[in-house]
């Protein structure tokens, strides 16, 4: 291997801003031959990976980290900090810190008294840029060329900006309708997206660590009416939510619900739904035959399904009501994403009382989440958490709440 004078230290899930780097450092005159990085073939691995890389932290003299959370979670990429941070006074170190990154922003033994170049700082492209070409000078690797640089600059200005407006950021956001003014509506979904963050630095389920799609609030309300039928109840279920769509992919959002096959002639609508304020027309939903192979002891029935487009946080109110027997009420939700703040409650409407008396109550049970049934998107059969009988149920949860998180509730005698 060619004695390799510039090394990239970088996660695969990086690799865009990694390319970048390359062409950038291309652009200032460096001959691709003088840089180590593995996910471009003629710049990489060629024999086996552990000598090829062990060999080019030897040799060299520039060293660029491009910090992110997924590789503070890569066993390779760790492994190449820590020699990174023992060449002491050997190489020029670089650390660009990526957005959105877990707990400290440091890798083994780098650490954040090294200098750091934060990518979304205002003086990032001109610090970088500057102290670079001041290296590979030092270095020899290139020859002073002011017009070279200039053109190098704009280009990495150019696919910069490029990059940018993919990332799971909040500039990036269109925040479509709020009663907030818009800089404290970002103010609030960053503090969701902080509180969702905490929450998962413990050992919880690794797939939602670094959420580009969740609620920054979700409030579900459970109303229990007497129906004009014998032994009916009317349920309405409310839910109120702001739903953050930071990643670069369509979300869809559904509203289904099931009844046991012995009840699903009752009726299910859709009685009002409004997307950031906006009256949408009313769509009745349709009852899915194959749900009966999947699960013959269950009818489901569609509701609303919504798109939430990419890079956009929206605003959806929906309320749906059905009918059902008044011994077979159950009802379940997990939330499949995770939210800032998170509340639920449930109540009796005095019709109820006045046909069925006073001597029923709600049982009332918060699920955490299960990565075994997560996926499967049923309720946890190992839930354990705190259980309510009371005559209405008020349940608010400020700290973020678990994807995978959700409720039961039924109606039980005293």
């Amino acid at each position: 291997m060619i004695n390799k004078k510039i090394f990239i230290s970088h996660s695969s899930f990086n690799q865009d801003f990694a390319n970048i780097l390359l062409n950038f450092l291309q652009y200032m005159g460096v001959n691709k031959d003088c840089i180590f990085y593995s996910s471009y073939y003629e710049t990489g691995v060629s024999n086996k990976i552990f000598l090829d890389v062990f060999s080019a932290l030897k040799s060299s003299v520039i060293d660029i980290v491009v910090l992110s959370t997924e590789y503070k979670k890569s066993e390779y990429c760790l492994n190449e900090a820590g020699i990174i941070a023992f060449k002491d006074g050997k190489s020029h170190k670089f650390t660009v810190v990526l957005p959105g990154i877990l707990g400290k922003q440091c890798a083994g033994f780098l650490t954040e008294t090294s200098k750091q170049y934060r990518l979304l700082s205002e003086d990032f492209i001109n610090d970088f840029c500057n102290h670079i070409d001041k290296c590979l000078q030092e270095e020899n690797i290139i020859s002073k060329n002011d017009v070279q640089k200039q053109l190098a600059i704009n280009y990495f200005k150019q696919a910069f900006e490029e990059y940018k407006l993919k990332l799971p950021i909040i500039q990036n956001l269109n925040i479509l309708s709020t009663s907030n003014t818009l800089e404290n509506e970002q103010r609030e979904i960053l503090d969701a997206q902080e509180s969702i963050y905490k929450m998962f630095c413990g050992d919880l389920l690794e797939k939602h660590q670094m959420p580009k799609v969740f609620y920054k609030n979700y409030a579900r309300n459970v109303l229990i009416k007497a129906a004009t039928s014998p032994e009916k109840i009317i349920v309405e279920t409310t839910t109120t939510c702001v739903l953050v769509n930071l990643s670069n992919d369509d979300y869809f959002e559904s509203h289904r619900i099931q009844f046991l096959k012995t009840d699903c002639h009752n009726t299910f609508e859709t009685v009002w739904l409004k997307i950031n304020g906006k009256n949408i027309k009313k769509k009745l939903p349709t009852k899915e035959i194959r749900n009966q192979i999947i699960n013959p002891n269950y009818v489901m029935y569609d509701g609303v399904n919504i798109k939430i487009p990419p890079h956009t946080s929206t605003r959806i109110e929906y309320m749906g009501r059905y009918e059902t027997n008044f011994d077979k009420f159950f009802q379940s939700k997990i939330i499949r994403i995770p939210c800032g703040n998170y509340s639920m409650q449930a109540n009796f409407d005095y019709t109820f009382f006045d046909i069925f008396g006073m001597n029923y109550q709600f049982r009332y049970q918060v699920i955490p989440p299960d990565p075994l049934d997560l996926d499967k998107g049923i309720v946890p059969s190992t839930a354990q958490a705190e259980s309510y009988h009371k005559l209405s149920i008020h349940y608010k949860h400020e700290k973020g709440f678990p994807a995978g998180g959700g409720y039961v509730l039924t109606i039980s005698e005293k």
